[in-house]
């Protein structure tokens, strides 16, 4: 442990602060997923998916509740699609800073 005990306590409490802020929050993705197919809904919805999708675990949660056969249908879906968006998305950043860096 580097230094002072109470900065890591800190750090722990505030981490555990966050996995519950995250619980909370991927209990509400079905919800935001329909959602976001409702075109009067869908910009409010999208805005809160880019930003539950910034947080730590959000992928592999996203691609259980796909895989759930559980679900509603419209949520896996949807689901799906953000899904792919999410990784293009992702894919061609890391493409783009990695043709910068070795241009470099």
């Amino acid at each position: 442990m580097k230094g002072p005990w109470w900065k890591y306590k800190c750090d722990k409490q505030e981490q555990t602060n966050r996995t519950r802020l995250s619980k909370t929050a991927m209990a509400d993705l079905p919800a935001l997923l329909l959602a976001s197919l409702n075109p009067e809904s869908r910009k409010q919805a999208e805005q809160n998916l880019n930003a539950l999708g910034l947080q730590h675990g959000f992928l592999s949660h996203l691609l259980r509740l796909v895989l759930d056969p559980a679900q509603d249908h419209a949520v896996r879906l949807s689901g799906s699609i953000y899904l792919k968006n999410i990784t293009k998305h992702r894919w061609e950043e890391a493409s783009f800073q990695y043709s910068s860096n070795s241009q470099s």
